[in-house]
């Protein structure tokens, strides 16, 4: 998504973003900030890529390492090292999860990479997309997090979609062990059992997105205690506009007497929040008057 249009580039400023299961070079659709302003490193479950060497990090995270298999499905974003199970009742998405192949793969933990590559300091975000595997993952980074103290973006499936994977009861009580607290939790996927979308019925909700963040940076005297290796109010306050809370993000600023720029860049963030939901909403509109003619 291009932002350079919302007028937020961020002066000074310079997010450490750690971008767990993607496929594609470009920002994902809910990182909002300017590319001037991220320092991004991803890796995703991408097969065709699985026999290359590379110096980025390994494409499979885990609670320890170990081995696994990935299941390789017809479309790769579906890939997972946990078999897919769709259930009967949305076998219309089922052609997305075929299995076409199986690689034995080597996973490791993100404590383990974050040690060996010193260039991984400072992480401000952690985003983790990787369908199925999330809490593994997460019960792998506990010193990482411990250290960096950074927000992460979590999207989970919900056990019925990838056989015996983690499930959001233990990423949220993972959350709750390591110190951190869930500020969002919503649906991010839902879907109508075959045969029957009507409009006037709720989906099933398949998917969910959360947003978890360490107690500590809400205490007080967090800007005057916090180690060189915490991200900074400023640096977290740009994180949580980014996703739309910029209410919180604004009390942060104001607490720990930070200047009217940050304010403003805020501001900014807030307003792109706004006009690209109302774009969307004006664009499939536009898209269902096609249709109907």
């Amino acid at each position: 998504m291009n932002t350079k249009g919302a007028n937020i580039v961020l002066i000074d400023v310079m997010l450490n973003i750690l971008d767990i299961g993607t496929n594609s070079p470009e920002l994902p659709v809910d990182v909002r900030i300017s590319k001037e302003n991220i320092n991004q490193l991803q890796f995703g479950a991408d097969s065709d890529l699985l026999e290359l060497p590379s110096d980025k990090l390994p494409a499979f995270l885990g609670s320890v390492d170990s081995e696994a298999t990935l299941y390789v499905t017809r479309q790769e974003l579906c890939s997972s090292t946990y078999k897919p199970q769709i259930p009967n009742r949305f076998d219309q998405h089922s052609s997305r999860y075929e299995v076409l192949s199986q690689i034995k793969v080597t996973v490791t933990t993100l404590d383990k990479r974050v040690n060996q590559a010193h260039s991984l300091d400072n992480i401000d975000l952690i985003r983790i997309v990787t369908q199925g595997s999330e809490y593994e993952i997460l019960q792998g980074a506990i010193k990482t997090c411990e250290k960096n103290l950074p927000i992460i973006f979590v999207h989970t499936w919900l056990n019925s979609i990838y056989r015996d994977s983690g499930n959001l009861e233990q990423i949220l009580g993972w959350a709750r062990l390591n110190g951190y607290v869930a500020i969002d939790l919503k649906a991010a996927v839902a879907w109508y059992p075959i045969g029957s979308e009507i409009d006037s019925s709720k989906r099933e909700v398949i998917g969910v997105s959360m947003l978890l963040c360490k107690s500590e940076i809400f205490e007080d005297d967090y800007e005057e205690n916090r180690l060189d290796s915490h991200p900074s109010i400023e640096n977290i306050s740009y994180v949580l506009s980014n996703y739309g809370f910029t209410a919180l993000a604004t009390f942060l600023i104001n607490r720990n007497g930070k200047t009217s720029m940050d304010e403003r860049i805020i501001s900014n963030l807030a307003l792109f929040h706004e006009v690209i939901p109302v774009y969307v909403r004006i664009l499939n509109s536009f898209k269902r008057l096609v249709l109907c003619v």
